[in-house]
């Protein structure tokens, strides 16, 4: 994608053919193109989780396009600053945040066993009951067969 900018990036790199702006430069303008939360979160996210952009580049970023479309990159940037990892989890969170039944939960934590081995780190751990929660999107086979993007969300 082409875009005109009324400051150049920084930290764009050349290319054989042309300049190309950094990865942090891409999320944001990527970003303010949408108009939903979901496919933000996910692009901050994977830029984040992947090593494509770091926080401190990716705020810079944001920064210097002020507050122009930026209110959905700002807000999926600080669930990641937050310790957000997907958009998935991003919306568990949401979901559960104003919950008066469920208890609170730790987010992303550093689990150990009794031995004081490392455990996997789940999305989230209930404490009191000692239950792990993880989100994930996993597309049904029907819906790959008969060519319909249908999604089933599943927890564990």
């Amino acid at each position: 994608m082409i875009a005109r900018a009324l400051a150049l990036d920084d930290r764009a790199r050349q290319t054989a053919l042309h300049p190309v702006c950094s990865p942090a430069r891409a999320v944001v303008d990527a970003a303010r193109g949408l108009r939903k939360l979901r496919p933000v979160r996910a692009i901050v996210a994977e830029a984040v989780q992947r090593g494509y952009a770091d926080l401190p580049a990716l705020d810079e970023e944001i920064r210097r396009a002020r507050r122009s479309r930026t209110s959905l990159v700002r807000r999926a940037f600080a669930e990641v600053v937050d310790g957000t990892r997907s958009a998935p989890e991003a919306e568990l969170r949401e979901c559960l945040a104003g919950s008066r039944v469920v208890p609170e939960i730790r987010w992303n934590p550093r689990l150990v066993s009794g031995d004081g081995a490392t455990l996997p780190t789940p999305d989230g751990y209930l404490a009191d009951a000692a239950v792990a929660l993880e989100w994930t999107r996993r597309s049904s086979t029907s819906a790959r067969a008969t060519g319909r993007g249908r999604w089933t969300g599943t927890t564990s």
